[in-house]
């Protein structure tokens, strides 16, 4: 992030500000979340402002109306964070946030769970339509292969991924699979290697 911000202090010194600004804000707001441990509109408005910085992080893609925050978002954000059950997200001993697959990323032009918690791999899903497609399974289990590949950034190396999660935030469903139910241990170790190769080629 920091030679990211070089580049653009460069190139746009206004939108430079701009994000330092962003940045330094939500410093401050996570600050004042962990003391108090409220989750206010200014907490959630400076959340959503990261999320703005997200594309210039991955794809190199400034949205235009970085910065700017509508009400409307910021009240959907509180609502689904209201409904959620804290027991939930609770972790024993591990708990990650957006961490990337290593080098494995890389093979596929940039990858990341939302969350991982201690042998659990989540994906969130704010969708309005409540159903499990076929392309959110496919998702969670190439995450998998790419955690077999390159590992799972800030993770113990001896730690293992037993489970994988999809929850429906808008509908407080928590979908889990277990990976001994859909992997077969005796191949899947050659599929993996099949899969990096594949995706180096191209």
């Amino acid at each position: 992030m920091k030679n990211l911000c070089l580049r653009f202090q460069k190139k746009d010194k206004a939108l430079f500000k701009r994000i330092q600004r962003i940045v330094q804000q939500a410093k401050v707001k996570y600050a004042e979340f962990l003391n108090s441990g409220k989750v206010t509109n200014e907490v959630i408005k400076s959340t959503l402002l990261l999320g703005q910085l997200d594309p210039i992080f991955r794809a190199r893609v400034v949205d235009v109306n970085i910065g700017v925050i509508d009400d409307k978002d910021v009240e959907d954000l509180k609502n689904l964070i209201s409904v959620i059950d804290p027991k939930t997200f609770k972790a024993n001993k591990i708990c990650l946030l957006d961490p990337a697959f290593g080098k494995a990323s890389k093979l596929v032009g940039g990858a990341d769970i939302d969350l991982v918690i201690d042998d659990m791999m989540i994906d969130i899903k704010t969708t309005k339509k409540f159903e499990l497609q076929r392309a959110y399974f496919n998702q969670l289990t190439g995450y998998y292969i790419l955690c077999k590949i390159g590992s799972i950034d800030g993770m113990p190396s001896e730690h293992a991924i037993k489970r994988l999660g999809l929850y429906f935030s808008r509908y407080t469903y928590f979908y889990v699979l277990k990976v001994r139910d859909i992997i077969n241990e005796n191949t899947f170790p050659n599929f993996v290697e099949w899969f990096r190769k594949r995706a180096e080629e191209k």
